[in-house]
């Protein structure tokens, strides 16, 4: 049995509440660190302070230096580590909300755009083919009209769990915004990436998605644009001939899948 593929959602759960343990591991390391140098250091020093003066080493004097450090440390250690540790939190929060799309668990239009610039760059150093899909929900605001928007939601969350499990870890994917997604597959040539997303216009295609009673049905068309055969290929470049694509699949009846040409 094949086993399902995370979300990038799950995995992001996941990694904050791994994350939290090794904080909350971290803080108590802190804590019991800084207290004992605290200790160590009040100890030297209550002993410096009097050998200097000739003052007797009486023992009571000893316990209240390693006393007085050995409350007030733990207690000022673990209220400044966690207030670190919350700031950190909050920034990784922040950097997940920009990356990830909160309702797909896909990559947002910024960032998928900024990866994707970074691959194209990297597919044209090494000579690697380039495959930009395109991909569009087939009439979905009928399904927001007839159902509701969270029936759409719904649809959008399917719609993504299902292109995960479909591409490899190497390849990229990103909501572009409504209804309307983008892959990348680095190393994927046109017919390579028809393949793929033939299985995945499939795999769509199949899906039954139950909300609140109702079985609601979808179709995604999609269009493929690729750096095979084009000289100095352009992210926009790319977008604009996989747009042309996909509509190109719209108006040959959806829920199906073209190529760009290269002019």
């Amino acid at each position: 049995m094949t086993k399902k593929r995370m979300s990038l959602n799950d995995l992001i759960n996941e990694h904050f509440y791994a994350d939290s343990a090794t904080h909350e591991r971290t803080r108590v390391a802190w804590v019991i660190g800084v207290t004992l140098l605290c200790v160590v250091a009040s100890l030297l020093i209550t002993y410096t302070a009097l050998a200097v003066t000739n003052s007797p080493m009486l023992p009571v004097i000893f316990v209240i230096a390693a006393l007085a450090p050995g409350i007030i440390a733990p207690i000022t250690t673990w209220i400044i580590i966690g207030a670190i540790i919350k700031v950190t939190r909050l920034e990784e929060l922040h950097r997940h909300q920009a990356t990830y799309d909160d309702l797909s668990g896909l990559l947002t239009r910024r960032a998928f755009l900024e990866r994707c610039e970074a691959l194209l760059r990297l597919s044209v150093r090494n000579n690697q083919p380039f495959t930009l899909t395109t991909l569009d929900l087939d009439k979905f605001k009928r399904i927001n009209d007839e159902f509701g928007h969270g029936a759409g939601d719904e649809v959008i969350k399917t719609f993504s769990q299902i292109a995960l499990n479909v591409l490899r870890n190497a390849d990229l994917a990103g909501r572009l915004g409504g209804e309307e997604f983008a892959i990348a597959l680095l190393g994927s040539n046109p017919a390579d990436a028809r393949q793929v997303m033939e299985r995945l216009r499939r795999d769509v295609e199949a899906s039954s998605i139950e909300y609140f009673g109702k079985q609601i049905s979808v179709t995604v068309s999609i269009g493929i644009a690729s750096t095979e055969g084009r000289v100095n290929p352009t992210l926009e470049g790319l977008l604009r001939h996989s747009d042309a694509a996909l509509y190109q699949a719209k108006d040959q009846g959806r829920n199906r899948i073209e190529l760009a040409g290269y002019t």
